[in-house]
């Protein structure tokens, strides 16, 4: 697995919120992205955390959103032709009404810029509201960035700094 950031991704089925054989939610999601050739690709993102959970939630198909998780890549014969699989354990989901949010100075929050186009069924709509409202939230961290980013001080092999510096 690697550790990847995918921007511009394309929500191109809804996503669905689903419950484990354990009781815990979690939600699926089908984006689609072009690469630098402009071939298309699909990437198969699933989201377990409360945070990216909500934000694939709360997006309509046809939403742009920058992804950002553990990526596999695997490969499949078909019809002799490869095809390659991309399956995206999501850690961050930012979308365009977080990040117009995040730098607008204007009170539009990102439930009044959001879409209103398509149709959807009244329990999707209120998931989506819920997870939205989650997600217009103010989040306060303090810490490090080892404690933001999960990394204890045994995993930053002694460094005090980057390796770079």
């Amino acid at each position: 697995m690697f550790d990847t950031l995918i921007s511009g991704a394309t929500l191109y089925q809804p996503a669905q919120a689903k419950t484990a054989s354990n009781g815990n939610p979690f939600a699926v999601a089908s984006f689609r992205c072009n690469d630098s050739g402009g071939q298309a690709h699909f990437i198969s993102v699933i989201a377990f955390a409360d945070e990216p959970r909500d934000a694939l939630l709360a997006l309509v198909p046809g939403d742009r959103a920058a992804i950002t998780g553990a990526l596999s890549v695997s490969t499949r014969e078909q019809g002799g032709r490869t095809f390659v699989n991309l399956k995206l354990t999501a850690h961050r989901v930012l979308s365009v009404y977080q990040a117009n949010s995040a730098s607008s100075t204007s009170s539009a929050s990102p439930s009044s810029t959001r879409r209103t186009t398509g149709t959807r069924s009244t329990h999707a709509a209120r998931q989506s509201a819920q997870a939205r409202k989650r997600l217009e939230t103010p989040v306060t961290t303090t810490g490090t960035d080892a404690d933001f980013f999960g990394a204890s001080a045994g995993d930053l092999n002694g460094l005090d700094s980057p390796p770079w510096d």
